[in-house]
């Protein structure tokens, strides 16, 4: 018996519920004495079923039935014609590590590799630290720069190591990229709805932005390539894999069209691709892989996959590269050497894999967990995306004309520092939205409260200020 066919008859019992959500699976070798197979087919029975969504592998525990997913109750995404809008910088005070983990895009701080990565550090330390001590190439460490075109070619993603400068996080990168190909008062094309941070780069930096829209099936080419033919842009800048706070990834065709649109009209995109690695059930590439023109200037970091206070980021400037450097030399300071070293070494002693691997898997359940408790407890009013990777969902409350719109209620006044729709817009648009990370699970604590107790508390708030 081939593993499609044992997975098909398990798929069917998880359906039937004889196999209810939350249940352990057998082991494997279990497995293989249920269904007379080899040990082979039933590993890759249990992968297969894993990459469909159905069960859930916990490190040390086994295989579980995952929660099944569906796409009832999306969120809406109105359409509309770009304008260009200027915008001004806001501060919104928080304190990142003490904001509740609703409120900040991030993982559980405990699921950081604590053991390993100090093993690739004391390997820095014990082999390296005379290389380290020296003036920095203003590319950034050659050896990490040549680690992470290795690591990328797995995903058949091929970028020139001497293309990337190593950056402080990936918001620094955008920002090398925006200097670079563009001044003071251009025209920047974004996706809406649009990371908060990313309009703050750009009201920052003095841009005009013009929003375009998202839906599930992807950005509005058709106003973007009209744009671009005009000279009304003079760059893009977007994510193209589970975008933030929609959680989808544009499709490839639409990646295809985005790279030749950039060459073609030489207009270049800037992709912010920091949730890259943080698919549940492939790895999506990015624009990146088709720019053979080199106008795609490509940036990310390994903050959400691996940990916010690892400020290592990139950018691949593509034939930007004599700007970057340019723009680099008098304002950007790279991460350390001896932490960007010490990257290297994780990379390369496959502990960052092992870790992606186990990360992906939670924060599907997570993910799962979260959506799932709210569907149930929210009433059919409100709507909740289905992301496809990445750590938030995007809420959509549906209240009739005569009652106040989401973001008029006091949701600030709650314990939870829910980030609200309007931040996500140059536009009045997404008053009736809000995003929650979901990168903490519902059996954490957070000052001596179950995360759990806390969404429900969230929940019902809601019900009631609606």
């Amino acid at each position: 018996m081939k593993y499609p066919q044992v997975a098909s008859q398990i798929l069917g019992q998880i359906q039937q519920q004889a196999l209810p959500y939350g249940s352990k699976m057998p082991s494997l070798r279990k497995l293989c004495q249920q269904f007379n197979i080899s040990l082979t087919t039933a590993r890759n029975t249990y992968e297969h079923l894993e990459q469909q969504g159905w069960l859930v592998a916990k490190p040390r525990s086994g295989y579980f039935v995952s929660l099944p997913l569906n796409n009832e109750r999306l969120p809406s995404t109105p359409k509309f014609t770009g304008r260009i809008q200027q915008i001004e910088p806001v501060q919104h005070p928080w304190a990142l590590s003490d904001e509740h983990p609703f409120g900040y895009s991030r993982t559980q701080p405990n699921w950081f590799p604590e053991a390993a990565f100090r093993q690739a550090m004391k390997q820095a330390c014990a082999n390296e630290l005379t290389e380290l001590c020296r003036q920095p190439h203003f590319l950034g460490l050659d050896k990490l720069r040549q680690t992470l075109s290795h690591h990328w070619q797995q995903f058949e993603l091929s970028i020139d190591p001497n293309e990337l400068m190593i950056t402080t996080g990936c918001l620094d990168a955008v920002r090398l990229a925006l200097k670079s190909c563009t001044k003071d008062g251009d025209a920047i094309a974004v996706s809406s709805p649009c990371f908060d941070g990313l309009l703050q780069v750009l009201a920052q930096e003095n841009r005009r932005v013009i929003e375009l829209p998202c839906t599930q099936d992807g950005l509005d080419l058709t106003q973007l390539e009209v744009l671009m033919s005009s000279g009304a842009i003079k760059a893009g800048l977007f994510s193209s894999n589970h975008l933030n706070p929609l959680g989808i990834s544009l499709p490839t065709e639409q990646k295809q069209q985005l790279a030749q649109m950039a060459a073609k009209y030489q207009c270049p995109i800037i992709e912010d691709d920091v949730y890259f690695e943080l698919g549940y059930l492939q790895q999506p590439l990015p624009i990146k892989h088709w720019d053979d023109s080199g106008y795609v200037l490509w940036c990310g970091s390994m903050a959400k996959s691996l940990g916010e206070g690892i400020r290592v980021g990139w950018c691949a400037t593509g034939q930007f590269k004599q700007q970057a450097i340019e723009v680099a030399a008098p304002i950007f300071s790279q991460p350390p050497l001896l932490m960007q070293a010490a990257l290297s070494n994780f990379i390369n002693n496959r502990q960052y894999q092992r870790h992606l691997s186990s990360v992906r898997s939670k924060l599907q359940q997570n993910m799962a967990e979260y959506r799932q408790y709210l569907l149930q407890n929210l009433p059919d009013n409100f709507r909740i995306s289905l992301p496809e990777g990445g750590t938030v969902l995007w809420i959509e409350a549906r209240y009739s004309p005569n009652e106040k719109p989401l973001n008029e209620l006091p949701l600030k006044d709650l314990p939870f520092n829910l980030r609200q729709g309007s931040r996500f817009t140059t536009r009045q648009q997404y008053q009736n939205y809000c995003r929650i990370n979901f990168g903490w699970a519902l059996s954490d604590e957070f000052n001596g409260n179950r995360l759990h107790d806390d969404l429900a508390n969230l929940v019902q708030a809601l019900i009631e200020l609606g």
